[in-house]
């Protein structure tokens, strides 16, 4: 006897014991008709593909999601439109960056790096100023700190008055002390 099969539609034979027991054409077809998902099209060759429900897949392949991925539903994050990759922040120099805001002035640079200079010399002269952690005494791994937490107090960035040299372990202790203190 000829029959349609459930999943494709093509004509097939089918002996008269299997009448109410086979509905499709091939093992395939079966397991097709089985699946829990839906058939969608691919974001990039535009070929029908199965998808399970618990996936949010986009692409047929693995071939086709590195030539026209789009990551995170912005322009360009390593990816180019046409396909091709550029390697590492590359692609995310400048106007290609999905954070470009039109530029930085040459003053904002200039007083940034003033910031991050004077930083280093302040954590310096701490560090010669005292010698050892204020609370153990070790000579060794030291760190400058803020007595008065930078959140709080921005004004006292570069007092020295503010600063003290501790270990690594001492000033780790601090750190986790004030945020109980100053929360």
């Amino acid at each position: 006897m000829i029959i349609l099969c459930r999943t494709c539609n093509k004509e097939f034979y089918i002996s008269l014991s299997r009448i109410n027991k086979r509905f499709n054409c091939s093992k395939k077809c079966l397991a097709l008709n089985q699946r829990k998902g839906n058939v969608k099209n691919c974001g990039f060759c535009k070929k029908e593909f199965y998808s399970r429900p618990s996936r949010k897949q986009l692409f047929c392949s693995e071939n086709c999601q590195h030539k026209g991925q789009i990551i995170h539903n912005r322009d360009i994050i390593g990816y180019k439109n046409g396909g091709t990759y550029e390697k590492g922040h590359e692609a995310l120099k400048g106007e290609d960056n999905p954070n470009w805001k039109g530029g930085i002035t040459p003053i904002n640079i200039k007083k940034r790096n003033a910031l991050r200079n004077w930083n280093r010399t302040w954590a310096r002269l701490v560090k010669e100023r005292d010698g050892q952690c204020k609370k153990c005494g070790k000579t060794v791994d030291l760190e400058a700190d803020h007595i008065l937490p930078l959140k709080y107090y921005p004004e006292l960035q570069t007092s020295l008055d503010n600063g003290q040299a501790l270990c690594i372990r001492c000033h780790q202790a601090k750190t986790q002390q004030d945020k109980f203190v100053y929360a």
